[in-house]
C-alpha cells in the first residue's frame, strides 16, 4: 500500500486543542512526503482557526460534536461529507474515540454505495482506538513517543513512507493572518515592542493541572520588580482567574503600569495568540494547550506539571524549554488531570517553588 496512490487525504482529530495543535506535525509530514496531495483536517470549531494557519492543510472541516452536530445525525452528516465522490480517498483517524471510528466506517460504506466502481475509501486508525476493528487498516499506538511523533506513526502503514519520517516530525509551517499580527501590535504598548516580554497562561481545563494562583502572583510581582513586561492570556473561562492574578500584582505594586502588565485573557483568538507568542521571549504555563501553541511558533516554554508527567507524551519539545515538576510518588494520578486532588493536598503543584520559576524565566529573557 503506497501513500502516493491516495490524492485526497483527511486527518480526523476532534479532541482537545492541544491534541489538535500536535496533529499539525502529522499534516506537515504528510505534505513533505506527498506535495501533490489535497489534505483536509476534521477538527472542532474551537480549533479550526488554528488549523487554518497551517500551510500544509488545504481544507478545514469544523465538526461541532458537542453542539449542532451532536449525536448520530451529526456523525452521519460528517460521514456523508467525507464520502462525497471525489472528496477524499483516505481517512487518517488520529483521534481514538468511538465516534471517530464510526464516522470513518460510515464514510467508507457510503462512498461504496454512492460510487461502487471507484476505489474504496481507505480508513486508517490506531489499534487502541475504540472499535478499532471498524478500520480497514490499524497501526500500533506507541505510548512511549511524544504525541507529535505518535500521531505521525499512523503513516507507518504505507510502504513508501521512510522510517526516519515517522520519528522526526518537521516543524509545521504556519501562516498567521495580517489581521492577527495587527491586533497584537495594537494590544501591546510600545515598550513591549522595544523590550523582551513574558507571556503567562495560568489556566487549564482541569483544576489540578493549574499551578497555584498565588504562585503566579508572586512570579509576576518579582518579575515586574526585575523589569519584565508581562502579558496574561487565556480563554474566556480564564478571564476571572487572570483578573485575580493581575489584581494581586497591582495590590503589591501599585505603581505597575499597563506598560508592565497586560491582561489579555479572553481577548485573543488562536491566530492572535500565535502572533503574540511568536514575539515573546518565554511562555510560563501548565500542562495545557498554550504550551503546544508556543512550540508551534518557537517560543521557549517554562511548563509546570503536576498530576501529569512528560512520559504521557505532551511535554514541551523545544531545545530551550524547561519542565518543572516534583518527584512525589503519587504522580501521575491521572492521564488528563482532575478537578480535585485525590489526596486533597495538591502538593505536586504546591511544591514547585516560585523562585525556581523566576530564575528559569529570567534566564530565557536574558538570552
Amino acid at each position: 500500500m503506497l501513500l502516493r496512490d491516495y490524492k485526497r487525504i483527511a486527518i480526523v482529530q476532534t479532541a482537545f486543542l492541544g491534541d489538535v495543535a500536535l496533529s499539525l506535525y502529522l499534516a506537515q509530514t504528510l505534505r513533505n512526503l506527498h506535495p501533490e496531495a489535497h489534505i483536509g483536517v476534521v477538527t472542532t470549531p474551537l480549533a479550526a482557526p488554528l488549523v487554518e494557519c497551517a500551510r500544509a492543510v488545504n481544507t478545514v472541516v469544523a465538526f461541532d460534536k458537542r453542539g449542532s452536530a451532536r449525536g448520530w445525525r451529526g456523525a452521519y452528516a460528517l460521514a456523508q461529507t467525507l464520502s462525497t465522490y471525489g472528496q477524499y480517498d483516505c481517512i487518517l483517524a488520529v483521534h481514538r474515540s468511538f465516534r471517530t471510528s464510526l464516522v470513518s466506517k460510515l464514510a467508507s460504506v457510503l462512498g461504496s454505495i454512492q460510487a461502487p466502481r471507484r476505489s474504496r475509501l481507505l480508513t486508517v486508525g490506531f489499534d487502541t482506538a475504540s472499535a478499532a476493528w471498524l478500520y480497514d487498516v490499524r497501526t500500533p499506538f506507541q505510548p512511549s513517543l511524544h504525541e507529535a511523533e505518535r500521531a505521525t506513526q499512523i503513516l507507518s502503514v504505507f510502504q513508501d513512507v521512510p522510517t526516519n519520517a515517522l520519528h522526526h516530525s518537521p516543524q509545521p509551517e504556519l501562516h498567521i493572518p495580517e489581521a492577527a499580527e495587527q491586533h497584537v501590535r495594537t494590544l501591546l504598548p510600545q515598550e513591549f515592542s522595544a523590550q523582551p516580554y513574558c507571556v503567562c497562561a495560568p489556566g487549564s481545563v482541569w483544576a489540578t493541572k493549574r499551578w497555584r494562583e498565588q504562585g503566579f502572583v508572586e512570579l509576576l510581582r518579582e518579575g515586574i520588580r526585575r523589569g519584565w513586561r508581562v502579558v496574561l492570556v487565556g480563554s474566556t473561562a480564564d478571564t476571572a482567574l487572570c483578573q485575580r492574578i493581575a489584581s494581586g500584582v497591582q495590590a503589591a505594586l501599585p505603581r505597575a503600569t499597563p506598560s508592565m502588565l497586560i491582561n489579555a485573557a479572553g481577548n485573543t483568538s488562536l491566530p492572535q495568540m500565535l502572533a503574540l507568542l511568536r514575539r515573546a521571549s518565554v511562555l510560563v504555563c501548565n500542562d495545557s494547550a498554550p504550551l503546544h501553541l508556543a512550540n508551534l511558533v518557537g517560543c521557549p516554554v517554562v511548563a509546570i506539571f503536576g498530576p501529569t508527567v512528560k512520559e504521557f507524551g505532551f511535554a514541551p519539545r523545544g531545545e530551550r524549554d524547561v519542565l518543572l515538576e516534583s518527584s512525589l510518588p503519587c504522580r501521575p494520578c491521572s492521564p488528563h488531570g482532575t478537578h480535585h486532588c485525590p489526596l486533597g493536598t495538591h502538593e505536586c503543584m504546591h511544591s514547585v517553588r516560585t523562585h525556581d520559576v523566576v530564575e528559569h524565566v529570567q534566564r530565557l529573557i536574558n538570552r
